[in-house]
């Protein structure tokens, strides 16, 4: 989906493709902190299904989901608030730094709808169930696909569109599409528990992932971190 959108966006101008382009290690370092929390959360809930505690499995599924919450939305806030040193930082000039921080600030918005379905995605995968989870990736790529073209250059002659800043609002509406399609999933598999938990519980079950999930992140953060450097040389 991201390769799709950079042809949409090439197709505006060079100046909007440089623009996308230095988004593209923020991107991918926020990508990292789902996937690493999936990891850990799966790899704990996998030796829980084989012990056969459900009742555990829904409360750490939810855990999880709680915990990658928390994190994206908390680090959402900061990147909107930070988000035009950030990339001034990366290198961005005058040019290209509006477009940049005009797609991001729209972007951020979609993050948590984007994050939670990535780990649970990892724990539908845990409990043997490896269908769901394609088919929540190929909703959600195939609805941005189908929609940045048409909120980028809208639907002539009736619609003019929304141009350059369509292609980040088409992520967060296949992403928000995603999130809410996910969590019925969930629901329907069980793989949710909704039961209030005392804070000292919740912050072991988050303790216990991260224990595993924090390794995991910082090793998928060395190609966002070096891509990162690479785009602020050649800025």
């Amino acid at each position: 989906a991201a390769m799709i959108d950079m042809v949409y966006v090439g197709w505006l101008g060079t100046r909007e493709l440089a623009a996308v382009s230095f988004t593209f290690p923020v991107v991918m370092a926020l990508s990292t902190l789902p996937t690493g929390i999936g990891i850990g959360a799966a790899s704990i809930i996998a030796r829980i299904v084989g012990a056969g505690d459900e009742a555990r499995v829904r409360r750490l599924s939810a855990d999880a989901l709680m915990l990658v919450g928390v994190i994206v939305v908390t680090l959402a806030i900061l990147g909107y608030v930070f988000v035009e040193p950030l990339f001034a930082l990366l290198g961005a000039d005058e040019s290209t730094l509006p477009l940049s921080v005009a797609y991001m600030k729209i972007w951020f918005f979609g993050l948590p709808a984007f994050a939670v379905p990535m780990v649970a995605i990892s724990t539908m995968r845990a409990v043997g169930n490896a269908r769901q989870p394609g088919i929540i990736m190929a909703v959600g790529a195939g609805m941005q696909v189908c929609l940045a073209p048409i909120l980028i250059f809208g639907i002539p002659p009736w619609w003019e569109g929304l141009g350059f800043e369509g292609a980040p609002l088409g992520f967060v509406i296949s992403r928000l599409a995603t999130f809410v399609y996910t969590l019925y999933v969930l629901s329907r598999l069980q793989l949710l528990s909704f039961a209030a938990r005392h804070w000292r519980d919740l912050r072991a079950s988050w303790q216990e992932i991260l224990r595993i999930g924090l390794p995991a992140m910082m090793a998928n953060l060395i190609g966002p971190v070096s891509m990162g450097v690479i785009v602020a040389m050649l800025a």
